[in-house]
Parts: C-alpha cells; sequence; structure tokens
C-alpha cells in the first residue's frame, strides 16, 4: 500500500489544530485575563512586545481552519463508511460517484476499500 499524506491528514490536521489553540490560549491569556500565575509558569508571549497581536491572529486563523478541516475529514469518513457498510446493492450503486469522490479526497486507502466492495457487488 502506498503512503501519502492524504492517509495522515486527519492526524496532521488535528496536530495543526491543537498547536494553533495552545498559541490561542496563551495569547487570550496575555492579551485578555492576564492571569499573573499562568505568566510567572512561563506560558507567556509578553516578551514579544506588539508581535503578540499578531501572533493572537494567526492562531485565531490557525485553530479555526484546522478545527474545521479536521471535522470535515471526520465527517466525510463517517459518511464513506456508512456507505461503504450498506446491505443494499442499490444504495451502494445509487452513492457510487459520492463514493468515489469521498474515496479520492480521502486517501488510496478508502479507494482500495471502494475497490473490494465494488467487487463485492460485482460492479465494474
Amino acid at each position: 500500500m502506498q503512503d501519502t499524506w492524504k492517509n495522515y491528514q486527519f492526524y496532521l490536521y488535528v496536530v495543526l489544530f491543537a498547536i494553533g489553540a495552545v498559541f490561542l490560549l496563551i495569547t487570550v491569556n496575555d492579551l485578555v485575563t492576564r492571569n499573573d500565575a499562568i505568566i510567572k509558569s512561563g506560558l507567556s508571549l509578553l516578551s514579544t512586545g506588539n508581535w503578540e497581536y499578531w501572533i493572537f491572529a494567526v492562531s485565531l486563523v490557525v485553530a479555526f481552519t484546522f478545527f474545521y478541516l479536521s471535522l470535515k475529514i471526520a465527517t466525510q469518513t463517517k459518511r464513506f463508511e456508512d456507505l461503504i457498510s450498506s446491505d443494499s446493492k442499490y444504495t451502494f450503486v445509487k452513492n457510487i460517484k459520492e463514493l468515489q469522490k469521498l474515496a479520492r479526497d480521502l486517501g488510496p486507502r478508502y479507494g482500495q476499500q471502494l475497490n473490494q466492495a465494488m467487487e463485492k457487488w460485482k460492479i465494474r
């Protein structure tokens, strides 16, 4: 099986979301709440000066973007699994275009699953 980044895109998106969320929480604490216990513990970006506003903006965009992408991949995977495990050939054939699109978007592992299901239902 060929390994591509699409096989790991969900994990990549979750990690990047977590990094964005951590920086977002740190900058929100520095700019809004100013909790001294957290600042004194070393979890602060106050030493960056005015750059902290840019870090806040970038981390906000990164966190929301990768949260959305993670959610999108999770819902696509669930939809693919629901359609591929259908007991009805009619349902499978009716949704074959959507399954092909989802398999292309999700990566080669899902393409192989689709090919196996097509062989099972004897569809070309």
